[in-house]
């Protein structure tokens, strides 16, 4: 018999916090109130978040999905769209590009796919498009890397009950409806793995080889096809949920083995690509669960949906990375010190502060990496020169006397 282990993430690493907080704050949204489902397929097209087919558990028996669903992230409300129009699946791969998005693959109790469809979002419509060239699989990874879309890895069943994993990868040729075969995966074929794009890049993470868990990351350069392998996520994990925002990829969730007995897991993580690192961020706050559905928006991420093996979940959150006003910390405008301009493409001043203190001053990314620190007495102004730090979102910090202030501050 197989166990169940619910964990928090308390185990995991220790955290990395700015200002003794750990970073970023959850905010329950509007639940899904149609069939709550595992293993959907999701992609974000023009500002909106779209998700469909999926699996949902009725009894000893999985209904499989086909309907599909667009999220408005400013008023917090879903609406239905045009089914898919494959068959009703699960474990299914999708991605978008700049005007529409492409679902394909996947399986329902009998049939493994390879079909591959168009929907474009203006028209509420689904096209067949060319099938996807290798063989039929599922769970197989999917993500956009400067402006195309990628497919490959995942599983397959032989007719002798084996299972296949394939490192393999597949690029989709938008404009002429055509497949290309890319450079092998250069990790441990596998199925179960997560993707996020960041800045033009596609990050493959953790997964399984069917030999164990994996905790590995490899990114992906679309110009020249190669691939580096990059700082492990911390802790092995198959079913991973991860997003993008604020020029950081934030993994986490999913699901851990050791024989037969399965953890669940409900830990964040932040990874910085310019430092190659990963920061502990706040924990999820629904149940832990794996086969989530995530995607970023309009600077936040949101997670929704997922499993637990017993319980299919309907509630859906977003993340802000920012780090989260507690006691001790203030805005710079409720200290009645000016922080301008908050979006720069190098030159910050601060005004107001006081004289006759010192100032400790921290820039911290919004995982929580120190990028700049300084300290500054006798004087009430600060000027900062950001001209050399790369585009994206920081926090500047001034502490003194156990005071402690925080502003946003975005370099273009």
């Amino acid at each position: 018999m197989k166990k169940i282990i619910y964990s928090t993430g308390l185990l995991l690493l220790s955290l990395i916090s700015v200002a003794g907080a750990t970073p970023g704050t959850w905010s329950a949204q509007n639940l899904f109130s149609n069939l709550s489902r595992s293993y959907p397929v999701t992609f974000v097209i023009n500002g909106k978040g779209y998700f469909g087919t999926g699996a949902f558990a009725s009894g000893s028996n999985s209904i499989f999905l086909k309907d599909f669903w667009e999220y408005d992230a400013t008023s917090d409300t879903w609406t239905q769209k045009a089914d898919y129009a494959g068959n009703e699946r699960t474990g299914a791969s999708g991605f978008a590009t700049a005007n529409f998005g492409y679902v394909g693959l996947g399986a329902d109790q009998f049939t493994t796919y390879k079909d591959f469809w168009q929907f474009d979002p203006n028209g509420n419509v689904w096209t067949a498009k060319t099938a996807f060239p290798g063989t039929q699989r599922v769970y197989a990874i999917s993500y956009t890397a400067s402006g195309s879309g990628y497919i490959g890895l995942g599983r397959a069943y032989t007719p002798f009950g084996n299972t296949l994993f394939f490192n393999d990868i597949y690029q989709y040729d938008e404009v002429n409806d055509a497949w290309i075969q890319k450079g092998n995966y250069p990790g441990l074929a596998r199925s179960w793995a997560n993707t996020v794009e960041l800045n033009g890049k596609g990050y493959i993470i953790a997964g399984s080889s069917g030999g164990g868990i994996l905790d590995e990351v490899w990114e992906y350069t679309p110009g020249t096809d190669g691939w580096i392998q990059k700082s492990s996520l911390p802790g092995a994990r198959t079913y991973a949920t991860g997003f993008a925002v604020h020029d950081s990829a934030f993994v986490g969730l999913g699901r851990q083995q050791n024989g037969n007995v399965f953890t669940f897991l409900n830990d964040m993580w932040a990874y910085n690509p310019i430092s190659d690192t990963w920061s502990a961020m706040t924990n999820f706050p629904g149940a832990p669960r794996y086969r989530a559905i995530a995607f970023g928006l309009n600077d936040h991420g949101y997670i929704a949906l997922g499993s637990d093996a017993f319980t299919e979940f309907n509630d859906v959150w977003s993340f802000d990375s920012m780090v989260p006003t507690i006691t001790g910390i203030a805005s710079a405008s409720s200290q009645n010190i000016k922080v301008y301009p908050t979006i720069t493409t190098g030159q910050v001043k601060v005004e107001g502060l006081s004289s006759n203190v010192i100032w400790n001053v921290n820039v911290y990314t919004l995982a929580g990496q120190s990028v700049y620190r300084t300290r500054i007495q006798h004087s009430e102004i600060l000027n900062l020169d950001l001209s050399n730090f790369a585009t994206g979102t920081y926090i500047l910090k001034l502490e003194s006397a156990g005071k402690i202030i925080s502003e946003k501050i975005v370099k273009e």
